[in-house]
């Protein structure tokens, strides 16, 4: 988890991805991106509006 914001009192998640081939990351990381998700709300209490992959070239 890299980035984790608050926007219109929505919770997002943001992870971080230097992988050579960006193509479907989110699928490729859907699993994890899911345990980002339970984690957080599990620690919190809140929900998680979406968890996404943003790719660094």
């Amino acid at each position: 988890m890299d980035v984790v914001y608050r926007k219109a009192g929505e919770w997002h998640i943001v992870d971080y991805k230097t992988n050579a081939d960006g193509n479907a990351l989110d699928v490729k990381y859907q699993n994890q991106l899911e345990a980002y998700k339970k984690a957080f709300e599990k620690i919190t209490g809140e929900k998680v509006k979406d968890a996404g992959i943003y790719h660094i070239t």
